[in-house]
């Protein structure tokens, strides 16, 4: 074997220049993922059959060129690869967004458009508003609103959980709908349902959900507050309800407004009432639902213990089916 033919085999002996100005052309592509652009390799005409030396450059070019294409594939397929991200377009700019990019929204420049053509959908923002970018992948949107408001329409080919929107107070995660969500100078949010269904997600334990016609407030201090329809004529004891610590005055409360359930809307913080940390008032809700509907079939806990998860999910699904589901 030839010394520089050794080089193909092992790397050691003499570096042919042409091997050496193909590896460098090749190792960008390596350390950057996708962010470089493939470059075009000329072609070559020869005019006599290529010798052995030559054949094995072509070989060891298109093993390189086949590597780099599958890891190319499982980037994408992992949806880290940041040319296959999510396109984030602003309206009449031609601009695209990253990761990491803060936007103001202005009078010429308001309106985002959430993947190619709008794919996912659209959100409008009032003047002023700041947006940062977080994440934009095939697997998850996640965007920041810190002041401001937007109007958000998302489109049914985004799955639920696909697109979220970080405050400061909360995260209020997209479970295929319309909404308004807005957040003001000390950081606390907003948001109006208008279509299909949201929730205000506290970290990974607590969730509140939000479905169409319901409005919720979470403040920075205490996260998420308990949702109720816009027309609620309880919303001065539901906000008491949230602010207070002392447990006696929560149940009282929470009874108090259990007492003047009328219509199904009503039923919406009584739900919420399940997942509180105190169990006497995840019990009285639970009581409250069963004496209203009956023993649903599928709970698990008893009339005299907390209702579990599988419990909630099952009063949920009685009050606001998931025609999705």
């Amino acid at each position: 074997m030839k010394d520089e033919e050794q080089y193909l085999w092992d790397g050691t002996g003499t570096v042919d220049p042409d091997v050496r100005a193909l590896e460098e052309l090749l190792r960008p592509l390596g350390a950057d993922h996708g962010k470089v652009p493939v470059p075009v390799v000329p072609l070559l005409r020869e005019s006599r059959a290529p010798s052995p030396v030559a054949m094995r450059k072509r070989y060891f070019a298109a093993a390189a060129i086949l590597l780099l294409s599958g890891l190319a594939y499982w980037s994408i397929a992992s949806g880290t690869w940041t040319a296959r991200s999510i396109e984030l377009r602003v309206v009449g700019l031609g601009r695209v967004l990253r990761p990491g990019t803060l936007f103001v929204a202005s009078k010429e420049a308001n309106v985002l458009r959430l993947g190619k053509d709008g794919r996912f959908g659209e959100l409008t923002l009032d003047v002023g508003s700041r947006i940062r970018v977080g994440q934009l992948t095939a697997k998850q949107i996640v965007l920041s609103l810190e002041r401001g408001r937007l109007d958000a329409l998302v489109s049914a080919d985004a799955k639920p959980g696909f697109f979220n929107v970080d405050t400061p107070a909360t995260r209020c995660v997209d479970l295929g709908c319309a909404f308004e969500l807005e957040v003001d100078a000390e950081g606390n949010a907003f948001v109006h349902v208008r279509s299909g269904r949201v929730a205000f997600r506290d970290g990974p334990n607590r969730e509140v959900f939000i479905p169409a016609g319901a409005v919720c407030r979470a403040t920075k201090d205490r996260g998420a507050g308990t949702p109720r329809f816009a027309d609620s004529t309880q919303a001065k004891t539901l906000d008491a309800f949230d602010a207070a610590t002392d447990p006696i005055v929560r149940l009282s409360l929470a009874k108090t407004i259990m007492s003047k359930v009328l219509l199904e809307e009503d039923l919406l913080p009584v739900w919420h009432f399940m997942q509180e940390n105190e169990a006497n008032i995840a019990i009285a809700a639970s009581q409250f639902l069963r004496k209203r509907y009956g023993a649903l079939s599928g709970l698990t806990a008893a009339v005299e213990e907390r209702p579990t998860e599988k419990d909630r999910a099952t009063w949920r699904e009685k009050l606001w089916p998931d025609r999705y589901r």
